[in-house]
């Protein structure tokens, strides 16, 4: 018997099926790149550990953290993200910024409604462990629509304690994000944050683009040493948070390979010619969009690497017999 609470609770989040969580790898467990990184936050912007998972900073901040996967993590979940800083944030200047973020596709948003008079409301729900406590911010960009953003904000009251927040985001009658595989949403998790994004009262409603409104004052790398610990990140349609989606690892990564593909460590075989080879890599999922090649090693001199996107394969090359292609990284990231 299914309980009235519950009934109400999915009726208030619209959500139907398996796939209501549109967090990509929300339980930090798919680490393609690697699973620790130091020094990050010295011009390090981009995917760093965690699939899915972006840094960015602005201005100079000085703060640098180690960024892993950690087994640190609340019931019923195995891993997180964590960041610990090796270098605090000194005096934090006025345009210092330091984030965590997911960037999303529009055709995967359009059940938003956005930009209609049936506008519907997203609730953002996670886990979270910070040896700083106070305010801190999420904020959510527009990429479509001149920046629109709106931001809410959550408190950490405990110092080096599993928090669960849960954060909803009203629809926004104006402006609908594109229907196409392109970059249509920022989500930012604000770290550290510097005057020029905090000087104005939080934007916590839709409204056009204002830097000084996106977050509130936040230092989550104060001291040498500083932790934050964040997973069971999930985003959903409604105003309630319901409860995480788990699925498979094998899932998990499936849904990561449209952005980013890695067999470091894998050789692919040959095809023989007479006078030079060739070298399949077939793609079990389709990317976003035909990828960029950020390397791969071939034994043998090759042409390089051309991509066929009818069969979702890339084929190497090569001027001689017995060659093979391995090492390869493919990204087609937002």
């Amino acid at each position: 018997m299914v309980s009235r609470a519950r009934k109400a609770a999915a009726q208030v989040s619209y959500q139907q099926g398996e796939r209501k969580n549109m967090i990509y790898n929300g339980d930090m467990q798919v680490c393609q790149r690697s699973t620790s990184v130091s020094g990050v936050g010295d011009g390090d912007t981009g995917y760093i550990a965690q699939d899915r998972w972006k840094f960015y900073e602005a201005g100079s901040p000085a703060a640098e953290v180690t960024w892993s996967k950690s087994s640190t993590a609340p019931d019923g979940f195995y891993s997180s993200l964590k960041m610990i800083a090796t270098t605090n944030s000194g005096t934090v200047g006025a345009d210092d910024y330091f984030s965590l973020s997911q960037l999303f596709e529009g055709q995967d948003l359009q059940c938003w409604n956005k930009g209609d008079a049936q506008a519907r409301s997203v609730t953002l729900s996670f886990w979270v462990n910070a040896t700083q406590t106070g305010t801190y911010c999420v904020n959510l960009i527009d990429a479509d629509n001149s920046s629109r953003q709106i931001s809410k904000s959550y408190t950490i009251d405990s110092s080096d304690t599993w928090e669960y927040k849960t954060l909803t985001f009203e629809g926004d009658t104006t402006g609908a994000f594109d229907n196409d595989t392109a970059l249509s949403l920022y989500v930012y998790w604000g770290l550290v944050v510097g005057t020029n994004y905090t000087s104005g009262t939080l934007g916590t409603s839709w409204a056009a683009y204002d830097a000084t409104t996106r977050f509130e004052p936040c230092d989550a790398f104060d001291d040498d040493g500083d932790m934050f610990h964040i997973t069971g990140v999930q985003m959903e349609l409604g105003n309630v948070a319901t409860d995480f989606q788990y699925e498979s690892y094998q899932a998990n990564l499936e849904r990561c390979l449209r952005y980013y593909f890695n067999n470091i460590g894998t050789n692919y075989g040959q095809v023989y010619g007479t006078t030079q080879s060739f070298s399949d890599i077939d793609i079990q999922v389709a990317f976003r969009a035909v990828p960029s090649i950020l390397s791969y090693s071939a034994i043998r001199t090759t042409t390089g690497l051309g991509y066929y996107p009818g069969v979702n394969r890339w084929q190497a090359l090569m001027t001689a017999t017995n060659g093979y292609i391995s090492n390869v990284q493919l990204s087609a990231e937002l």
